[in-house]
């Protein structure tokens, strides 16, 4: 369970090899911890996802547990397995604040592999709540990572509504639009962290865009303090988790425990 999941996919062939398999109309098959792909189009994801790309492409996938399903890769669905994840900086942040045992709620949950992840550190009594409104993200990730401590939901944000006050060790809330959580969001996020918990909030942007990690602490630290956010009895502090020089801007409350 320490593992962390692979990520590694097929090399990327060299440009005349690309031509030289759309003229040939030849399609790759390829193995990665256990499912088999096999693409749907002789266009390479590279040219597919570049500027001049279509922005999608098929494969057919077989997993270990017999079942089979077609995944469309787009510019914001993404698979571990044919491309490094874009949040990799975040959860490599974030790694350092997991301990055996935590419940951790993940959202977006995304294709599975933050939480699969997540699940390798917090095992083995911990437990991962991936939540993640994408259908087809989360049937993809039932079967590729079938965790035994880990859950793959279909929702989002009104699905925590439910969920009592600090039933949450640690939230993981990393973006993948350049744009931070709605303030509203991260309300809901901060009432689910337990005194002694965390809330991890994060999006891209780049280091050219100054002083837009201070504004994600500020906005952070503001619903953290509010009374709105619950936890009376308890008090919080924000820390950086990240200024932009990888591509992503973070920060992280801490809801501590009062004596």
């Amino acid at each position: 369970m320490g593992r962390k999941p692979s990520m590694a996919g097929p090399a990327s062939p060299p440009r005349l090899g690309s031509r030289l398999r759309r003229v040939l109309g030849l399609r790759q098959s390829f193995s990665v911890g256990g499912a088999r792909y096999k693409e749907c189009s002789n266009e390479t994801l590279r040219s597919a996802m570049s500027k001049r790309g279509t922005g999608r492409k098929a494969y057919d996938v077989s997993f270990r547990d017999g079942s089979r399903m077609t995944i469309e890769c787009t510019r914001e669905r993404c698979f571990a397995d044919l491309a490094p994840p874009p949040n990799l900086p975040m959860l490599l942040r974030t790694e350092r604040l997991l301990r055996p045992g935590m419940r951790v709620l993940v959202i977006p949950g995304g294709t599975g592999y933050s939480a699969a992840m997540i699940a390798g550190r917090v095992a083995p009594s911990g437990s991962v709540v991936a939540i993640e409104p994408d259908a087809q993200s989360v049937e993809y990730a039932r079967h590729r990572y079938p965790i035994q401590n880990v859950s793959y939901e279909c929702g989002g944000v009104a699905e925590l509504r439910g969920e009592l006050d600090g039933s949450f060790d640690a939230v993981v809330a990393i973006e993948p639009r350049p744009l931070p959580p709605g303030e509203r969001d991260v309300v809901e996020f901060w009432r689910l962290v337990a005194p002694g918990g965390w809330l991890l909030v994060a999006h891209p942007s780049a280091a050219t865009e100054p002083g837009r990690a201070e504004s994600l602490r500020e906005m952070l630290g503001g619903i953290c303090r509010s009374e709105t956010a619950g936890h009376p009895n308890s008090t919080s502090h924000i820390g950086s988790l990240g200024e932009g020089r990888d591509g992503w801007v973070g920060a992280v409350a801490h809801r501590e425990k009062v004596e």
